[in-house]
């Protein structure tokens, strides 16, 4: 990937899931899922500067599966792929 976010920058794609039927068949409108977003994450930036000089590790890694708010980060469209630029801050757990 030719995009490299900066500082604490994650870029993500959002992994489609099948959630729109429960268990016992009900469909449900987009207002009636609040559950977290699973994304892929594409890039990582190299951390923000620490007080000492040097840089903060990142605590996700290119290829990790992670949650989000439903609506974080910004969306972008890089070779018609949809992405999201979100903040380290913003990336709620890492799967296992």
């Amino acid at each position: 990937m030719n995009v490299r976010p900066l500082f604490d920058n994650v870029i993500v794609t959002k992994l489609e899931l099948d959630d729109s039927t429960t268990e016992g068949g009900l469909i449900l409108p987009d207002s009636a899922r609040e559950t977290p977003d699973q994304a892929l994450v594409l890039a990582v930036g190299p951390g923000r500067k620490s007080p000492d000089g040097g840089r903060e590790d990142m605590d996700v890694e290119v290829g990790d599966k992670v949650f989000l708010p439903p609506f974080a980060g910004t969306p972008i469209e890089w070779k018609m792929i949809q992405m999201r630029i979100v903040g380290q801050e913003d990336i709620l757990a890492v799967l296992p």
